[in-house]
């Protein structure tokens, strides 16, 4: 039986086309669900990186601060330490 052309009719099939196209782009479309969890956990990994990277920055910060303020001791144990220099008869303990 053939029905006639209603507008109300093309308008649904018009709206299930559409959805069916949208529900097919997300599952395999160039921006689907997979590759985004993918990228989501290559941006975890490198918001774990930088913060790592602030922590010694921060820690380098500290240490510039500590070196112009002209601390004796500080610079002492750091040449000491990256030299492995130490005064005769001395013990260096370095515990990190």
């Amino acid at each position: 039986m053939i029905q006639k052309f209603n507008i109300q009719n093309f308008i649904n099939f018009i709206l299930i086309f559409f959805s069916i196209l949208l529900i097919f782009n997300i599952f395999f479309g160039k921006k689907n669900i997979f590759e985004l969890k993918e990228n989501k956990k290559i941006i975890e990994t490198l918001n774990n990186d930088y913060d790592i990277l602030l922590k010694q920055k921060e820690k380098l910060y500290f240490h510039l601060s500590l070196y112009n303020s002209g601390n004796r001791d500080f610079i002492e144990t750091l040449i000491k330490k990256e030299l492995n220099f130490k005064e005769k008869n001395e013990q260096v303990f370095v515990y990190e």
